[in-house]
């Protein structure tokens, strides 16, 4: 059995686009999946075929389309020369009309592709629902170690089995976008790929994932990092939230399958001291245990959520953050080099999401590490900043 995940991606273009890919090989999970996938009644599919494609399960799943959905336009790709793309009109039999030769690859064809799509979703008259127009969208993204329920996690928070699941670690190859209304935002949950350590990475497909997962954690604002709670915290688990810390995103410490735990306060409270000792490094991030099997404690993963987009956001007036900062430079030693003595001219608010400090100091070299976790701490404690990365610069004046 191939052990890629086949996955459907959904696009916010103001409509929805469900794109099921169509295997070369009968997978039983897939097979399973594709009758839900045709009963969604999409008004439009796009079918995308490589143009030597004549599998049988591909031409019965094209049948099923035929007497599924209302209008299907034919795509034929990998057409990378005149002869190929010639010759694709004997995909014409298939009953879906002419082609539509394309190739992804080399980007030929796709204005044509665009305007044909254009064209056919003017005819079912797709409009942007008002409402949700000027709804707050929140990019979440869902990591941790490969098998630790993150597909599972997203269908539980949709409450659609948009994602196939698998036992088989690593069977997420893409990084997939799915979009919850909650509370008055749209949070835009990103179920990426489980990421390794580079080292450890052999496969192209698997380098590719990997790299998807990383753009994954760029591109959002908070990440819900998994943790298996069979399995505990590896060094792959640090080295996956190290980054997401680099790069000053929200945090939440979601520690998965609390189904399995038998004594669930004595075993959260095991897991907890656990937490303490291996992640000094994060004391600021939430720690909530679920189980999306169960769809346990969900809620409260949402909320948190929203507390930390709210916190990200937050921004400090520059007089109360000046008399602040004079505050807690007087409350501690100051670091010094031989003679020379760290001198902090002024610090300002200047970003938000993430809460961006910046400090203009006499030399930065004498900011020693503690110290700037003296000034985190002490913003922290002072104007709480829950659940986010706080990013600070020391620049000479």
């Amino acid at each position: 059995m191939v052990a890629v995940r086949r996955e459907r991606e959904s696009k916010r273009l103001g409509y929805q686009v469900s794109t099921p890919e169509l295997p070369d090989t009968e997978n039983p999970d897939l097979t399973k999946w594709l009758p839900r996938a045709l009963e969604e009644k999409l008004d439009l599919n796009t079918v995308l075929i490589g143009h030597s494609s004549g599998c049988p399960l591909i031409l019965s799943i094209l049948e099923n389309i035929k007497i599924k959905v209302k209008k299907a336009i034919l795509v034929a790709n990998k057409c990378d020369n005149s002869r190929i793309s010639d010759g694709c009109s004997e995909l014409y039999q298939l009953g879906f009309g002419q082609p539509i030769p394309i190739s992804a690859l080399h980007a030929f064809g796709l204005d044509h592709l665009k305007s044909e799509v254009v064209n056919h979703l003017k005819d079912f008259d797709f409009q942007e629902q008002e409402s949700k127009k000027n709804l707050k969208e929140i990019p979440i993204a869902i990591i941790g170690r490969p098998n630790t329920g993150k597909s599972t996690l997203v269908n539980a928070l949709i409450n659609e089995d948009k994602l196939i699941m698998s036992d088989i670690p690593g069977t997420t190859r893409d990084s997939i976008s799915h979009y919850l209304e909650y509370n008055d935002k749209i949070l835009k949950l990103i179920d990426t790929a489980g990421i390794r350590r580079k080292g450890k990475i052999r496969e192209i497909l698997e380098r590719f994932s990997v790299m998807r997962g990383l753009n994954a954690i760029n591109e959002s604002e908070i990440v819900f990092w998994l943790i298996d709670s069979v399995e505990g915290i590896t060094s792959q688990d640090k080295h996956v939230i190290q980054f997401a810390l680099e790069n000053h995103k929200g945090i939440v410490i979601t520690v998965n399958k609390t189904d399995t735990f038998e004594d669930y306060q004595e075993e959260k409270n095991k897991f907890l001291n656990i937490l303490r000792r291996e992640l000094p490094f994060l004391p600021f991030a939430p720690v909530i245990f679920i189980s999306a099997l169960k769809r346990k404690n969900l809620t409260e993963l949402l909320n948190i959520s929203l507390q930390i987009d709210e916190h990200r956001k937050m921004r400090i007036p520059d007089d109360d953050f000046s008399l602040f900062l004079q505050k807690i430079i007087m409350q501690t030693a100051i670091p010094r080099k031989g003679k020379k003595v760290l001198k902090i001219h002024s610090g300002t608010q200047d970003g938000i999401n993430p809460p961006t400090f910046t400090f203009h100091v006499n030399d930065r070299t004498l900011v020693h590490f503690s110290y700037r976790r003296y000034i985190e701490n002490q913003i922290r404690q002072e104007y709480g900043f829950n659940g986010t990365a706080i990013k600070m610069l020391f620049k000479n004046k």
